[in-house]
């Protein structure tokens, strides 16, 4: 794994920006507004290559209003429905995972991922923060679960300051990517963020 430079980042960045831009329109129309962000931040730039995997942004979707009170598997359906719908042609349909969205393009003479984009739905509830995940894969179940440890995350995220501190978190944040498996971007930033500020004495 290595970290992909700004410029190769800043093209699928800005082709996600044009994306919102025609899906935010119908969401609307169905009571959903919102607001996202690119995991770490386009200008501090985290996105990593996977060897063989190309690679992925990873973007936070924030549910702000659900005037019409869209059920959990609702709001998903209708993301993928607009994203599918809006998508670039050089993307396959959307997956829909457990906790996400993907959304990828694959050179199809070599079989191989050529970049991803990874979306979450998110919403802050009693200073909770929840995503919206499947609870039950046979029955297609879904609801809002909430998120441990990530009360403080932006919070915390914002005392990363100076080139030490951001040099210690982009290394730990590649270590702890190559290892766990399991967990979205955010959330191993977010703990990578807290055994920073722990090194550093930063409260």
């Amino acid at each position: 794994m290595e970290y992909v430079p700004k410029k190769e980042v800043k093209k699928w960045n800005l082709e996600f920006q044009e994306l919102i831009k025609k899906i935010r329109p119908e969401l609307h129309s169905d009571g959903i507004t919102f607001t996202y962000s690119l995991v770490g931040s386009a200008k501090r730039n985290l996105v990593i290559r996977h060897h063989n995997k190309g690679f992925d942004c990873d973007y936070q979707v924030f549910i702000q209003k659900n005037k019409n009170k869209l059920s959990p598997k609702e709001i998903k359906y209708k993301f993928i429905q607009y994203i599918n719908k809006f998508k670039n042609n050089n993307f396959n349909t959307c997956e829909d995972r457990t906790r996400s969205i993907t959304l990828k393009s694959i050179n199809q003479k070599e079989s191989k991922i050529i970049f991803s984009y990874d979306i979450v739905i998110l919403k802050y509830e009693n200073s909770k923060l929840k995503i919206i995940q499947k609870i039950d894969e046979n029955n297609n179940i879904y609801d809002f679960v909430t998120l441990k440890n990530m009360e403080k995350y932006q919070t915390n995220y914002n005392k990363i300051v100076g080139n030490d501190m951001w040099n210690e978190l982009r290394k730990k944040y590649l270590e702890k990517k190559k290892k766990e498996k399991n967990k979205k971007s955010f959330q191993i930033l977010n703990e990578a963020v807290l055994e920073v500020l722990k090194t550093y004495n930063v409260s």
